[in-house]
């Protein structure tokens, strides 16, 4: 009988003590369940149940208490506490189901290319992207997440653990940890380099169909696709193949026309005269609804043009490709690349290769594409670029070979802004097409040459208007960033102690000071 009566004693001296004891422990609980068992939220529900339970006695034992002054400052204490936690709460909330990001690099590396945002929002088909690495490496899936993010629905991320399951790491052909296999619609790709670069490749490779073929016509003189030097387009080749266009030369004298499997035709520069049936081949190809991208560059040597059937040609579709070199001194540019190599930053802003644009085009050595007056109805041609106003032009370069491009001319006619590059669309009156043709026109063909292509906007402008020519227009962007350029600052030994000292020591040390002073304080109250 005396055991039990002290056991009831114990029980009822500390019971509001067990009690509070008890809440602690289910306000853990609570948080556990809600964080581990997401998807048994019943379980969550049951333990909140029992924290009010316990909460709500214990006011009722203790409501006597709470009318003293200590009591009151402490419920105040405590009630902001909840308060405080609460907020934190909430935002966090709002953080995690709105997430922001604020990119502070030089580039915006950490920002997708206005290419990758399209092709992800716009996936018809679902994606999985498993990425290869050792445990659950949540870092591996940076990259990817912001994929996710753009379109949640349609993209599914997979950590696979290659200790785990390196079975299904050797059947793929994972050589490298983070590595990533990319699925869509039965098809597959395997990208080895977490960049966006090759992320982005390897979604053009396996959501688009059928290769689309780009013809190079040749025999005349024109820019090598496989060029390598200064000169060459083998930077433009690859910047086609990265988005799943085939390029292939194309010989018209020999193939008697413009084959069925070019998507479209590429004439870069030509240097010589093309026989009669070779333009009526390009005739022929145009009228009926034919794509090209033709770029004409000005023959500095004589008053001779390069292909004057080429530019007659091109008349036909009322397109005036003018014999005169425009110069603009007063470029920015000028310094560093000189006055003949004006920048072309006044962009169309409906038309789809340069609505998004804002760095200029560096046009080394380009001529005027005018569009000539009195264009029919059915036929659309709309300038894409065009000079400063302060530029001007020089008729007829080649019999001025001893005046320079500094000699301001008089003719007020010659005075800029001038196109030097034009889209159109459309068919002639008399064409009985099923569909409209696309022919894109510049006025040079070094800005995209592998020397000029890296510079400003170039090579994106030469990719977007062979995929407008292609009808490709989903793939019409800025493109992915070049990484590499830019690195992290490094901090120096005394530099990191005091981040250390600082952020590590003095801050908590200091907090950790200022809790027990107000607590100090409240005592003595």
């Amino acid at each position: 009988m005396a055991m039990n009566s002290k056991k009831e004693s114990f029980l009822k001296t500390n019971l509001i003590s067990m009690l509070w004891v008890l809440a602690a422990i289910l306000t853990l609980a609570l948080t556990f369940t809600w964080v581990v068992f997401p998807d048994t939220m019943w379980v969550t529900w049951l333990v909140a149940a029992l924290l009010l339970g316990d909460l709500g006695y214990l006011l009722f034992k203790n409501k006597e208490s709470f009318n003293s002054k200590k009591s009151a400052y402490g419920l105040n204490a405590a009630i902001t506490v909840l308060l405080v936690i609460g907020i934190v709460g909430v935002l966090n909330f709002l953080a995690s189901r709105y997430p922001g990001k604020l990119d502070l690099t030089k580039n915006k590396v950490n920002t997708l290319s206005d290419q990758t945002e399209k092709l992800v929002k716009g996936l018809q088909k679902n994606l999985k992207i498993v990425i290869f690495t050792k445990g659950q490496n949540q870092a591996a899936a940076d990259l990817p997440k912001r994929y996710k993010d753009l379109n949640p629905s349609k993209v599914e991320i997979e950590i696979v653990d290659v200790d785990k399951d390196p079975m299904r790491a050797t059947q793929v052909g994972i050589r490298t940890l983070g590595s990533m296999q990319l699925l869509a619609d039965g098809r597959e790709a395997v990208v080895a380099e977490a960049s966006e670069e090759k992320l982005t490749n390897a979604l053009i490779k396996i959501t688009k169909g059928k290769a689309p073929v780009v013809c190079a016509v040749q025999g005349h003189g024109e820019r090598s696709f496989t060029g390598t030097d200064d000169n060459g387009y083998d930077f433009a080749r690859k910047g086609l193949i990265s988005q799943t266009y085939e390029v292939r030369d194309l010989d018209l004298a020999k193939e008697k026309k413009v084959p069925d499997h070019c998507s479209a035709i590429a004439i870069i520069g030509p240097v010589k005269s093309f026989y009669n049936e070779e333009i009526k081949f390009l005739k022929d190809y145009l009228d009926g609804g034919g794509h090209a991208l033709i770029a004409l560059d000005l023959n500095l040597k004589d008053s001779e043009e390069y292909a004057p059937e080429l530019v007659a040609l091109l008349k036909e579709w009322h397109i005036d490709a003018k014999r005169s070199l425009i110069v603009d001194p007063a470029s920015p540019y000028a310094g560093l690349v000189g006055p003949m190599a004006p920048p072309l930053s006044q962009f169309s802003n409906t038309n789809p290769i340069t609505k998004e644009f804002k760095m200029p085009l560096i046009f080394t050595l380009a001529r005027p594409i005018v569009p000539m007056a009195n264009v029919p109805a059915g036929i659309n041609i709309e300038p894409l670029g065009k000079s400063s106003a302060g530029s001007w032009s020089i008729p007829d370069p080649g019999k001025k070979k001893g005046q320079t491009a500094l000699q301001k001319p008089t003719d007020k006619d010659l005075i800029g802004p001038f196109p030097a590059a034009v889209a159109l669309s459309g068919k002639k009156l008399e064409s009985k097409a099923t569909q409209n043709a696309r022919i894109v026109v510049l006025g040079s063909t070094y800005f995209a040459t592998n020397k000029w292509g890296r510079m400003g906007g170039n090579m994106d402008f030469f990719l977007n208007s062979v995929s407008w020519v292609l009808e490709d227009e989903n793939l019409i962007s800025i493109r992915t960033k070049e990484e590499g350029a830019h690195t992290a600052p490094q901090l120096s030994g005394t530099a990191l102690k005091m981040i250390f000292y600082f952020g590590v020591l003095f801050i908590p040390v200091l907090t950790a000071l200022s809790g027990v002073g107000v607590w100090i304080y409240r005592r003595r109250l």
